[in-house]
């Protein structure tokens, strides 16, 4: 029995009025409620992809701090460098691994490749260090060590090799103009034709060949020296004129030279200018390259000499000289110098194909010449050994460099994809945070539009059904004040002004009762009153004739007796009703009282609610607030963004700075260009790294903003709220008025009853006091005759007492006919 009276009130609960306004208030808040919580999901999630986004980021610093400090090892040659790279590997590792427990599936498999790169240039970067330990790039350790070293010893060698002096004299033959050589003619002109052969001095190797013509003579024309050959009993070699590029010219005679074309074959003309009168010798000499021919091996050389005659006698000379060393010394600095070239390269890991050629090609051509220029098998051993060892430590460097250049080779393919896969995760987390974004904005329009039409239709409804029961009860209000009491007030619903009209109806139904009651007490009154009247008149005319009619009397006063007992019987029953009447009235106060402590509590309520209102669109104003602070931070972190890449755009001009001193500088400042290159390319990469940063910073602020926005929008709706609750606390206030008043007229309603009671009781006493004297009459009939003026007396005052009555009767009838009972 229990268990259905509680789910008739589950079921009731929501059809009251302050249930349904409870409702409104807790739907509200339930409302604010999932935005916030919308909110915080997405203020949680996008700042999951934010951490996503900033581990990315701190892995791509410490990639380019990375290339910085190869970029600095490459121009140091410091292994600390390679250490530091070592160390932010193991930390961007570190971050990987950290996003794997961040990050959910479809971060996975980028992720893991981050992790695989991670782990494999980590594991090559070891290896680089190790074999540049082994290797040595700073020239003071490892094989590079021991091979700059073998540089000192075979200088010591070379400074012994070459045990003949640089420039050798070829042997002059003497001439004389008009006897020496024949006269032939080329080109219809006359030249003198010498043939000139002398042996090679010393059968060592020189690098030129210089003609010369000298003595005291004035001669003013042109020479023309061909048909030049290396000669060894019946071998013999043509030097190639044509192949010659450049003539070196000298001496006081000396004018011009060049490459030209005499008796149809490649000759050397000399301009000359010897003057005779100048007393002293005077000579030219033209120098040509033969270091590609091997001189050495031939035991003369032999040329044609042509001159032009003039008119004059004289004396002369021709000749020449065998110059040029190969200069060992400078060819070991070059070697070395190509072998710092070449290391170089390999530290920055660049291709050393073309000077790997070249080392190998100078070294070659040192092993070459060691035996040419001199005939000390002992120097040419040992400097052979000494060139040998060397070359097998640049061996053992180059096996090495070929793995570290491999190395690096997939190291800069490894930085590029994990360029491409941090680029691929910062992207996703971007993607997300738009989608996360796109998808509360989405859900919160929803749930405010299907909450606000949820208000708005309870709002309706309610205002409307409060202001129908209002409407009613104003119209029977009206009419029960204009005394039709048999209005009845709709009650056939749960909420309180059904609870209200049943509590009215019910007092109505008593109401009517008591007036039908009292009505018909009223009517049995005034004709009693009238019987009461004619029954004096006639008690009156009978104590004229008492005398004579002493039976008549006594008759009548048994009549008297028995009408006077039946109105004190009527007029007890009319106080019965006259208490009853005062005891529904007390009732309806009662339940007037009631009413209104429930309108004041539903007043409380109401008030309640507009609290907790303004509570809810305080909280709101908090966390728009908060959220303008988060907003001022992130200009502040923006501020940051605007330092950094102010530092890195001074640091690009200051890397153009040094590649432009560093290009001033020449070869000397080779190795600080690269340098400024890498730390322009690192200023490139911060200044594009702080761009993203301020592009999340404005898309971060974009959304705060957003978010100000939506909670204002909450914020008003929440106001609006308020303001119906404001209006219906209104409406609850007029209600409550009204049953102030209604409370007002029952207690006047009450007084008349009062005022009834109180008369019936006077009328019951009068009733009581003639039954008294009735009996006293018929007790006393014998003394009737002495006592006539008592009774003329008496009956005077029962006259009046009657008319009394009779207009008591009367005014009752008029104030209970006020009350319509007939619908």
């Amino acid at each position: 029995m229990n268990h259905g009276k509680s789910t008739i009130r589950s079921v009731v609960i929501f059809q009251t009025i302050k249930s349904k306004i409870l409702l409104m208030g807790v739907f509200s808040i339930l409302v604010a409620v999932c935005i916030g919580v919308l909110g915080i999901n997405s203020i949680n999630r996008n700042s999951s992809n934010s951490e996503i986004e900033s581990i990315v980021n701190e892995i791509d610093v410490l990639q380019a701090k990375n290339l910085g400090l190869e970029a600095q090892y490459q121009y140091y040659i410091d292994q600390k460098y390679l250490d530091n790279i070592l160390d932010n590997l193991g930390q961007m590792t570190l971050n990987a691994e950290l996003l794997q427990h961040l990050t959910d599936t479809k971060y996975k498999e980028d992720i893991d490749k981050i992790l695989e790169k991670l782990t494999k240039s980590s594991a090559n970067y070891s290896k680089i260090s190790e074999l540049s330990k082994t290797r040595g790039f700073d020239g003071e350790s490892g094989l590079y060590g021991q091979y700059l070293e073998g540089s000192g010893i075979l200088d010591d060698s070379f400074s012994g090799l070459i045990d003949k002096q640089d420039w050798l004299e070829i042997k002059w033959i003497d001439a004389h103009m008009w006897t020496s050589g024949e006269l032939v003619e080329i080109g219809g002109k006359e030249y003198i034709r010498l043939i000139y052969s002398g042996p090679i001095p010393e059968k060592v190797k020189r690098n030129s060949l210089a003609f010369r013509v000298g003595g005291t003579l004035t001669y003013h024309n042109d020479c023309y020296i061909t048909d030049i050959k290396l000669v060894k009993g019946t071998n013999s070699i043509d030097i190639d004129l044509s192949l010659i590029d450049k003539l070196d010219g000298s001496g006081l005679a000396y004018v011009d030279s060049e490459i030209t074309t005499f008796d149809s074959k490649s000759a050397i003309r000399v301009g000359c200018n010897f003057n005779a009168a100048n007393e002293g010798w005077e000579e030219f000499a033209v120098a040509i390259p033969v270091k590609e021919y091997a001189a050495q091996d031939y035991a003369n050389i032999e040329y044609s000499l042509y001159m032009e005659p003039n008119d004059l006698s004289y004396d002369y000379k021709y000749g020449g000289s065998y110059s040029g060393v190969y200069s060992f010394k400078d060819s070991l600095d070059r070697l070395d110098n190509q072998v710092k070239t070449y290391s170089k390269l390999v530290v920055e890991g660049k291709d050393t194909t073309d000077d790997y050629a070249g080392i190998e090609m100078l070294m070659t051509e040192m092993e070459e010449n060691i035996p040419l220029y001199t005939m000390s098998s002992e120097l040419i051993n040992d400097s052979l050994g000494k060139l040998s060892a060397k070359k097998e430590i640049f061996g053992q460097m180059k096996k090495i460099d070929d793995t570290i250049l491999e190395l690096k080779t997939e190291n800069k393919v490894l930085n590029e994809e994990l360029t491409t896969l941090c680029g691929i995760v910062k992207d996703i987390a971007s993607d997300d945070m738009v989608r996360v974004k796109s998808m509360v904005q989405n859900a919160s329009i929803i749930v405010i539009i299907i909450a606000s039409i949820i208000l708005v239709g309870l709002t309706v409804l309610i205002s409307s059904s409060i202001d129908r029961n209002v409407m009613h009860f104003r119209k029977a209000l009206d009419q029960i004040t204009q005394g039709k009491i048999a209005v009845r007030i709709k009650a056939n619903g749960k909420d309180e002004f059904s609870q209200f009209g049943k509590s009215l109806n019910v007092f109505l139904d008593k109401l009517e009762d008591s007036i039908s009651q009292l009505q018909g007490i009223s009517i049995n009154l005034a004709e009693t009153g009238n019987a009461l009247e004619s029954k004096a008149n006639r008690t009156k005319g009978a104590s004229e004739v008492i005398s004579t009619a002493l039976d008549e009397i006594a008759k009548g006063a048994a009549v008297q007796a028995s009408d006077i007992s039946d109105s004190s019987q009527q007029a007890s029953r009319m106080q019965e009703n006259m208490i009853q009447i005062t005891a529904s009235v007390e009732n309806l106060s009662e339940t007037s009282k009631s009413m209104s402590e429930r309108g004041t509590e539903v007043t409380k309520i109401v008030q309640e609610l507009s609290h907790a209102s303004d509570r809810t669109s305080d909280a709101f104003v908090k966390i728009s607030d908060q959220i303008h602070k988060t907003n001022a931070s992130v200009v502040k972190i923006q501020e940051v963004v605007n330092l950094i890449a102010e530092i890195a755009s001074q640091t690009n001009l200051l890397s153009l700075n040094a590649s432009i001193e560093a290009a001033r500088a020449g070869e000397a400042g080779r190795g600080f260009a690269v340098v400024a290159s890498e730390i322009q390319k690192l200023a490139e990469q911060t200044n594009s790294s702080a761009k993203i940063i301020d592009d999340i910073i404005l898309s971060l602020s974009k959304e705060s903003l957003q978010t100000v926005q939506s909670i204002n929008e909450v914020t008003n709706i929440v106001l609006s709220q308020k303001k119906q609750l404001d209006e219906t606390k209104e409406k609850f206030g007029i209600v409550e008025e009204g049953i102030k008043s209604t409370t007002d007229n029952m207690n006047t309603v009450l007084e008349q009853a009062v005022v009834c009671g109180n008369a019936g009781s006077q009328v019951v006493n009068l009733m009581t006091n003639l039954s008294a004297i009735a009996e006293e009459n018929a007790a006393t009939t014998e003394q009737t005759n002495t006592s006539m003026n008592e009774l003329n007396d008496a009956t005077a005052s029962l006259a009046r007492t009657a008319m009394e009555l009779k207009k008591l009767s009367v005014a009752v009838t008029d104030n209970l006919n006020y009350f319509n009972i007939e619908e």
